[in-house]
């Protein structure tokens, strides 16, 4: 019997979110980015609706309510997180890198870097238990714009 990822399990339980257009596509850095469309509605996006560009089904998950919308695109590994759900919200953090490798993150209405998530997070969430579960998250982010500041391109 085949070894089936736990990737494939989820989208069979919960249902593939998009498809990936093999015919349209544009090239970035010499890759193949493809061009995506909604299979089902979820937040804020209408089955059919045409998204932004991926290069692989690695680059945006099938389970959750990221999406790559208008002409954006996401193409290579390791670029971005999409955590949750977690925090005060019980919803989904990412973590991506930006044009100077350092990492910034949209919760909720947050955006903006580690450090002003962190102090932000000190400020609202003081002793809760949201306060620890956001700090173990910043962590891991640090982990990654490091690994993010020492690559070379």
């Amino acid at each position: 019997m085949d070894k089936i990822s736990r990737e494939q399990v989820a989208n069979v339980w919960m249902g593939e979110k998009y498809k990936i257009l093999k015919d349209q596509y544009i090239e970035v850095c010499g890759k193949k980015l493809y061009r995506i469309q909604a299979l089902k509605d979820f937040k804020g996006v209408r089955s059919g609706n045409i998204g932004g560009y991926i290069e692989k089904e690695s680059n945006l998950s099938q389970p959750g309510n990221a999406w790559v919308s208008g002409n954006a695109w996401v193409h290579g590994t390791r670029h971005y997180l999409n955590l949750g759900p977690i925090g005060s919200r019980d919803g989904y953090t990412t973590i991506y890198r930006n044009k100077s490798k350092k990492a910034i993150i949209v919760c909720g209405c947050f955006l903006g870097s580690l450090d002003e998530f962190e102090r932000a997070v000190h400020k609202t969430h003081a002793g809760a238990k949201y306060e620890a579960e956001y700090m173990a998250l910043i962590q891991l982010a640090r982990l990654r714009e490091k690994e993010w500041l020492d690559e070379t391109d």
